[in-house]
């Protein structure tokens, strides 16, 4: 089989591939080399990525039709431009000796749908009520430490806490503070502290009192004879 003669066959009987994959011989095929193939219907291309193919006398096929390929490599072939309608379509890719038949299908994606609807509105702060301002659905206040958000559209009226039909509250003021609770246990006594740093020097401190007379003292030795006076 040689590929002048499997595109002509491949456009008269679309169903030729198959019959090709059950009768060529298992070691010629390589379904699995393609993994990816992707058309880009804005650049008007088709992209194959893989590995081995065969990059001497490759012939690219979608629908049966031949495809003109720009650039090839042993991992990557891109198509020239042209046409493909939305929906599913068959990829062929057969070498010079038309043995070797790696076979895909490609999607192509329809347009873009039109935009949905305008979601609702987000929450709006507008800091704290006033009795003079328009609230729309979904404005929030604060009152009293409290906030509330607007459930239906209105101007002024009753306070948030008052109105329930216009406001929701969402948070509450904090209540007083709970009773203390029971003292804990003493802790553990903790390692001892590193010896700090001799202090400066105090002040000399003023004069003690006077202190009470000491006892009379024992009678203490005789002492040595005086030397001779003068003579008379």
């Amino acid at each position: 089989m040689t590929p002048n003669i499997l595109p002509n066959r491949l456009r008269r009987l679309p169903a030729l591939w198959a019959l090709l994959l059950l009768a060529a011989p298992a070691a010629a095929l390589a379904l699995p080399d393609i993994k990816i193939a992707d058309y880009d219907a804005d650049a008007r291309i088709i992209t194959l990525e893989g590995e081995s193919f065969v990059r001497s006398g490759a012939a690219l096929y979608v629908d049966g039709d031949p495809v003109a390929i720009r650039s090839l490599t042993s991992t990557r072939i891109t198509s020239g431009p042209f046409t493909l309608d939305d929906g599913t379509h068959e990829v062929l890719l057969v070498d010079s000796t038309g043995e070797d038949i790696h076979m895909l299908a490609v999607g192509v994606s329809g347009p873009p749908g039109p935009a949905g609807p305008q979601g609702p509105p987000g929450l709006v702060y507008r800091r704290n009520w006033s009795s003079y301002a328009s609230y729309e659905v979904g404005d929030y206040v604060q009152y009293h430490g409290s906030l509330y958000i607007a459930k239906v559209k209105h101007r002024g009226g009753s306070t948030p806490n008052v109105a329930t039909t216009c406001w929701i509250p969402l948070s509450i003021t904090a209540g007083p503070p709970g009773p203390a609770g029971p003292k804990g246990e003493t802790g553990a006594t903790g390692p001892q502290g590193p010896r700090g740093y001799a202090g400066p020097a105090g002040t000399v401190g003023a004069p003690g009192p006077q202190g009470t007379a000491g006892h009379k003292g024992d009678t203490g030795s005789r002492g040595a004879t005086g030397a001779q006076g003068p003579i008379g």
